[in-house]
């Protein structure tokens, strides 16, 4: 068989370009009334307490694992949507949950960041999933949290040989 060959999402060639994107939609999603008003519904839902940090961040996480679908992104290329549109599609990959979790845990003032891994010393980062910083004031602990596998629970991580974190940091 003769091969054809995909360029790929040439605009976002590092792992830094392909961060600084989440970040941007992270933000876009973080401020929508929509995922707000999503958000907040859900955690009155849940009978999630004021200051329950933790409760927050579980319930959010749960919804997120229990009602998005794990999708692979387009073939040869990473595929970034925003928050909106990841809730009004109920899948995505693993950027299109992070982008979603971490824009409605931001959405009620919790620190958000990302870690990127690869099970190989020495291959590329391929896997993505949140963080949530606690307690929001100035967090001290960042906890794993990665809604792609449906079994996991809030702290839970894949093994991995390397990992890269990242903080999403507001600018003033």
């Amino acid at each position: 068989m003769t091969e054809m060959r995909l360029r790929g999402e040439v605009n976002l060639s590092t792992d830094q370009e392909r961060m600084d994107k989440l970040a941007e939609l992270i933000e876009e999603g973080s401020q929508s009334p929509v995922i707000r008003e999503f958000t907040l519904n859900l955690l009155n839902a849940k009978g999630v307490k004021s200051y329950d940090y933790l409760g927050e961040i579980e319930a959010i996480f749960e919804w997120v694992r229990d009602n998005i679908t794990y999708r692979r992104h387009v073939l040869c290329r990473d595929s970034f949507t925003t928050a909106e549109r990841t809730l009004k599609l109920r899948s995505g990959d693993c950027d299109n949950c992070v982008v979603l979790l971490n824009s409605m845990l931001a959405s009620v003032g919790i620190p958000v960041g990302a870690r990127i891994v690869s099970s190989s010393q020495t291959g590329p980062f391929h896997h993505i999933y949140s963080l949530a910083g606690v307690p929001p004031s100035d967090p001290k602990r960042w906890i794993p949290l990665d809604p792609t596998e449906k079994s996991a629970r809030v702290g839970w991580e894949p093994a991995y040989a390397k990992r890269r974190d990242y903080q999403i940091v507001c600018e003033v």
